[in-house]
């Protein structure tokens, strides 16, 4: 880049001499060729590099943001908001790092051209040189009065754009709703009322961006015109030649050009300034503490005088105090909101963070036990609600378990009535694609359920199985559960009379 304007000048310069030699000319022209060719050879390397970093870098740093997110505190997602946080971690996450990798390649390739650039037009005319820095300056001046106004505006604008896409994506998540209810007038005022809040952000950022912008180019051609005069005017005077003129304008519209970079990438700072203090909010809480022994059995499980609740809310299970133990089927009953479900949490260890009193496994006081181990390898859960995920419907059955019996797996669908859902698991194969919408809810239940009996955990937890199961499928899970309990700690939280006449113990919890 910096050859092409030098041996531009020499070939424009040896044309004007009185005597013009052919292969003087020629020369430049084939050197031109050769740095053309080299010049592109380079930038093929160069974006084959980049794509490579960029797709490898970006994918460990949402997957570093997104594990942090998971083991945040209970609290953290009292009023989690998926599609906000997912326009922070992953749009934000990867402006911010191709910002990085842009800016380290660029702001040194363009300091070293910007610094070699002026010291060539120096040496060829130390006037022009002059006039060069005076205009780079005049434009760094620009950029230092719009910055504060570039990021605070920018900060809002990202703000009400994530609030927008998650107003926007509840409207899809809730569309089957809107249907079922007709509720296209409401929602669509939501929209609009939501819309009202973000557009304006959007407008002030864009005004002044375009002032910005507005201001350079002004600075720009003030410069092009100012630098053109001072070369003609120096050669009138018979301190340059003509050629070089062209090399100079040549050279200053690189410099202008690096210049320009350094104002966008300026902006661009600002911009992604805001990106960093997104993610930062979210870095900068502590990850929930987790403790380091690793409990591979479980015998028993004690809770005394626990109670919890979310920060300055009301209680969510109060001063319970009881034992569980091995070989037993246990009952959880009471009123809507007196804690079942939250007390199912605090045995997993999920609980708000806001608990007082002592959980213990074994004798072992649950802050000091690893709960990710404990999880993963000990006690189990069955939600009412069981989530689906998007994958073949073998992989739904057996998401918690990595090594699974297939003859306990072929036992647990004929026992579920499932064999119509999932042919045969011999074959992968024999699995259809996952279709969420078209699952029951009793199926999707009967899967949250056979997902938990193949893990096989020390420990199980149900909450309300059976309330969208066929009479069959109750009978053959209350049987298979006391079957069962001699070996495990098993707790459910449930109104069905049938599983709570088999339980051995059922405890009641006051609302």
């Amino acid at each position: 880049m910096l050859a092409l304007p030098f041996v531009t000048g020499v070939a424009i310069s040896r044309l004007t001499e009185p005597v013009v030699d052919l292969a003087d000319v020629l020369r430049p022209c084939i050197a031109l060729c050769l740095i053309g060719v080299f010049r592109a050879l380079l930038l093929f390397i160069a974006n084959r590099l980049y794509v490579n970093v960029q797709a490898h870098a970006g994918y460990r740093l949402n997957a570093d943001v997104l594990e942090h997110v998971q083991k945040l505190p209970q609290s953290f997602f009292a009023a989690f908001d998926a599609a906000y946080a997912n326009q922070q971690i992953n749009q934000d996450a990867n402006n911010l790092l191709i910002f990085a990798i842009t800016s380290t390649v660029q702001i040194t390739s363009n300091a070293v051209l910007l610094i070699a650039i002026i010291w060539i037009v120096f040496a060829q005319n130390i006037t022009l040189g002059s006039v060069c820095v005076a205009l780079a300056f005049c434009s760094g001046l620009m950029y230092v009065q719009f910055r504060r106004r570039l990021f605070s505006k920018s900060f809002l604008m990202r703000e009400q754009q994530s609030k927008f896409f998650s107003d926007l994506q509840a409207q899809l998540a809730d569309v089957d709703f809107i249907r079922r209810h007709a509720l296209f007038r409401q929602y669509r005022a939501r929209l609009e009322k939501s819309f009202g809040k973000f557009y304006p952000a959007v407008r002030d950022a864009q005004k002044v961006n375009f002032q910005f912008d507005l201001s350079n180019s002004i600075i720009a051609a003030l410069a092009h015109a100012a630098l053109f005069s001072v070369g003609v005017f120096e050669i009138v005077s018979g301190d340059l030649q003509v050629g070089f003129l062209v090399s100079v304008m040549s050279y200053y519209e690189s410099l202008s050009n690096s210049v320009q970079f350094f104002l966008t990438w300026g902006k661009s700072l600002q911009e992604n300034r805001v990106c960093y203090e997104r993610l930062r909010r979210i870095l900068d809480i502590n990850e929930e503490d987790n403790g380091e022994k690793r409990i591979s059995s479980v015998t028993n499980i004690e809770l005394e005088n626990v109670s919890c609740s979310w920060q300055e809310g009301q209680p969510l299970l109060r001063n319970v105090s009881v034992r569980f133990e091995k070989g037993k089927l246990y009952g959880i009953v009471g009123a809507n909101g007196c804690g079942k479900s939250t007390l199912l949490d605090v045995l997993l260890g999920l609980g708000p963070g806001n608990n007082t009193g002592v959980v213990r496994y074994d004798g072992v006081a649950l802050q000091e036990v690893d709960k990710y181990y404990l999880r993963e390898n000990c006690v189990g859960i069955t939600e009412q609600d069981s989530k689906i995920i998007s994958d073949s419907l073998l992989s739904n059955l057996t998401l918690f378990s990595t090594d699974f019996d297939r003859a306990a797996l072929d036992e647990y669908l004929d026992l579920f009535g499932l064999r119509s859902v999932v042919c045969s698991v011999s074959d992968r194969t024999g699995a259809r694609d996952d279709q969420r919408g078209r699952l029951s809810g009793g199926e999707e239940q009967k899967i949250g359920i056979v997902r938990q009996l193949l893990q096989m955990p020390a420990v199980m937890l149900f909450d309300e199985p059976t309330s969208a199961l066929d009479a069959r499928s109750r009978s053959s899970l209350t049987q298979l559960l006391v079957k069962m309990k001699s070996q495990r700690i098993i707790i459910l939280v449930s109104h069905d009379e049938e599983l709570l006449n088999a339980c051995d113990v059922v405890i009641p919890l006051d609302s």
